[in-house]
């Protein structure tokens, strides 16, 4: 005797259901929704929602930095230790973000949410990702984590963590 092969057993097993009959409205497919994108000129409102060190930085701001260049910056008050830790890979990270592909202004966008919800969430330490191409993400990266006053550190990760293409951010804590 030769066995039936599943969708053949699933459709002699259902051919004598009928579908019930109700009164309820048949379910419509969801519409697909469109990505938000937020525009750099916000609204009022918006923008009152938004804590100070939101903000986007202006091309003033933003000094170039070669792709290969390893970066290190930290606030004052923080342990050098802190530091070395943090620059040898040994502070547990909590949330990363890739900014691979996007245009400077979209990746600042992306960087400032992402530094928010990190913060929302108390992450002391994240990974951004902003590759090392020309540089010019990793230049308005650099620029922008150096005037938010959340960002107590950061530093180029070792090189089998990214290298220059990739930053360890530290975070302060919420409260």
């Amino acid at each position: 005797m030769m066995k039936d092969n599943d969708n053949d057993l699933f459709r002699r097993s259902v051919q004598d259901v009928k579908p019930l009959q109700h009164d309820k409205i048949p379910r419509q497919p969801a519409p697909a929704q469109q990505p938000v994108q937020r525009s750099r000129s916000t609204s009022p409102a918006l923008e009152s929602s938004q804590p100070a060190w939101a903000k986007p930085i202006t091309s003033k701001q933003v000094k170039a930095v070669d792709a290969t260049e390893r970066v290190s910056f930290h606030r004052a008050g923080i342990q050098k230790r802190k530091l070395r830790q943090l620059q040898q890979g040994k502070v547990a990270t909590e949330a990363s973000i890739d900014l691979h592909g996007h245009s400077a202004d979209s990746a600042e966008q992306m960087l400032v949410g992402f530094i928010s919800q990190a913060y929302q969430r108390n992450c002391r330490c994240v990974v951004i990702v902003h590759g090392k191409g020309a540089g010019i993400v990793k230049s308005r990266v650099i620029a922008w984590l150096s005037q938010c006053p959340i960002i107590l550190a950061y530093c180029s990760t070792p090189p089998q963590h990214g290298g220059s293409g990739a930053l360890y951010a530290l975070l302060q804590k919420k409260g």
